[in-house]
């Protein structure tokens, strides 16, 4: 929900996944925080270049996951492994 409303804004993919890790940091107050947002943009895909094979990844790590190298490599090690990932 918290990503939903976020979301629904009109902004740049950049600004929205710090909008989103700065709400979950504050809402749970975790040791650290990891966002990764993985989106087909409707302006390359239907206008410009049409290009359909195109997506646009950002992350933001906080906290542990960004301070501490074994636990932020464990995060992308497991990313790697859900659907739709692609190095």
């Amino acid at each position: 929900r918290l990503t939903d409303l976020i979301a629904s804004r009109p902004q740049i993919q950049e600004e929205m996944t710090i909008q989103i890790a700065d709400l979950v940091q504050a809402e749970t107050v975790a040791e650290g925080v990891a966002v990764v947002v993985k989106a087909e943009h409707m302006c390359v895909t239907h206008r410009g270049v049409r290009e359909h094979a195109s997506d646009m990844t950002t992350s933001v790590l906080r906290g542990t996951l960004r301070d501490n190298s074994d636990t932020r490599a464990e995060f992308f090690r497991l990313l790697q492994g859900m659907k739709g990932f692609s190095a």
